[in-house]
């Protein structure tokens, strides 16, 4: 699961190098700030001093966690608490089974609050 994260940062990095000026982008997201992680320099903000609730930042950390500790291909049953949550949700059932990376999928591709 790590290297899908490397991917990612490269697709971005070419995407910056290609576009060059990085503020020309447009990002539909509020508020955006993308750093060097090397260097600490911001290379694009987007009203990076708004403040903003934290529920994908929250499913983004969960889900390196569970990259760094999970076996993707365990599997998972569903808890009756896991489901109903309020926000963005896969709509999960009780009892229901899915594979560690079937949930990671939910929860970063749909967003799902219940899958995180």
């Amino acid at each position: 699961m790590k290297h899908y994260f490397a991917i990612a940062a490269a697709v971005l990095a070419a995407a910056i190098v290609v576009c060059g000026n990085v503020t020309a982008l447009e990002i539909s997201a509020q508020s955006a700030a993308l750093l060097d992680c090397g260097s600490g320099r911001l290379l694009y903000e987007k009203k990076s001093d708004t403040p903003n609730l934290l529920a994908s930042t929250t499913k983004i950390m969960t889900a390196l966690l569970i990259c760094e500790r999970c076996d993707p291909d365990s599997r998972v049953r569903i808890s009756p608490e896991a489901t109903g949550i309020e926000g963005s949700s896969v709509y999960l059932k009780a009892g229901e089974i899915l594979t560690v990376q079937d949930l990671l999928y939910c929860m970063m591709l749909h967003s799902g609050n219940d899958a995180a």
